[in-house]
C-alpha cells in the first residue's frame, strides 16, 4: 500500500498489487475444480478469498487518477469529465466521431458522479465487475461441458486476466466490450433473462466498433439452436 501511494498514474509498477486479487481468484478455482470440488463452499471461497485480497487496496480508494497525455485513456477521462461536469450526452467535445470507441466514456462518466471524481475506487468497482463476469460465465457452461474442456476453459480464463486487469488500470475500452459480451452469455439460455442477455449484447459494438457483426452473429445462433431444440422436441 505505501508504494502504491507513491504515485498517481492510472498504471506503473505501484499497482502490481492490483493484479493479485483477480488472478489468484481464477487461480483459486482453477486448482478447486481441478481437485473436483464443485460444491457451494468452493464458489464461496473465491468470493471471500477475491475480496480479502482487494481489502488492503481499499485505504487507497479515494486517490486520484492521472493519465499519460495523449493515451486513448487521457482522451477518454477528457470526454467522461465533460459528460460528468455538463450532465450532456454530448460525448464528443472535439467534435471528432469515430475516433475513439463511444460507450467508456459514459460508462467513466457514471463512475465520476457516483463517486464524485476519478479515484483508484474506479479501478476496484471494474476489477470487481470484470471479475464477476469470468465466474458468471464460468458458472453458466461449466456443467454442458466435459472436465478437460472445463480446466481448459478455466486456464484460458486465467490466463487473460493479467491482460484484462491492465487494460482496466489503463482505462482503455477492451475490457468493457469482453465484460458485456461475457455477461451476455452468462445470461444466455435461459428465457425469463433472455431479453438481458441480447440488450447486454446490444452494447458490445458500442463499447468497441470493430464487433459490429458479433451480436448478430451470437443471436444467430441462440435462434438456431432454440429452434433445432423445438425441432428436436416435436420429433419426440
Amino acid at each position: 500500500v505505501p508504494y502504491a501511494l507513491s504515485s498517481n498514474l492510472a498504471l506503473g509498477p505501484h499497482k502490481l498489487a492490483f493484479f493479485l486479487p483477480p488472478v489468484l481468484t481464477l487461480g483459486v478455482v482453477l486448482v478447486r475444480e481441478a481437485l473436483r470440488r464443485r460444491d457451494l463452499e468452493s464458489w464461496v471461497l473465491p468470493c471471500i478469498f477475491f475480496f480479502g485480497l482487494l481489502s488492503p487496496l481499499v485505504p487507497l480508494a479515494g486517490q486520484p487518477l492521472i493519465h499519460n497525455p495523449g493515451d486513448d485513456s487521457a482522451r477518454t477521462s477528457r470526454y467522461a469529465h465533460h459528460i460528468a461536469a455538463n450532465l450532456t450526452l454530448d460525448g464528443e467535445p472535439d467534435r471528432r466521431p469515430f475516433v475513439d470507441q463511444i460507450l467508456s466514456r459514459y460508462v467513466l462518466a457514471a463512475e465520476i458522479l457516483i463517486f464524485g471524481k476519478e479515484i483508484v475506487a474506479i479501478q476496484l468497482l471494474n476489477i470487481s465487475l470484470f471479475t464477476a463476469a469470468m465466474l458468471a460465465l464460468y458458472l453458466r457452461f461449466r456443467g454442458g461441458l466435459p472436465r478437460s474442456r472445463r480446466l481448459i476453459f478455466l486456464l484460458g480464463l486465467t490466463l487473460m486476466t493479467p491482460f484484462s486487469t491492465k487494460n482496466i488500470l489503463l482505462g482503455y475500452s477492451e475490457w468493457l466490450a469482453v465484460g458485456l459480451l461475457f455477461a451476455a452469455l452468462a445470461f444466455s439460455g435461459k428465457d425469463d433473462v433472455r431479453v438481458t442477455s441480447y440488450a447486454l449484447l446490444g452494447l458490445v459494438p458500442i463499447a468497441r466498433m470493430n464487433l459490429l457483426f458479433l451480436p448478430f452473429i451470437v443471436v444467430a445462433r441462440d435462434i438456431w439452436r432454440r429452434r433445432r431444440s423445438a425441432a428436436s422436441l416435436v420429433g419426440l
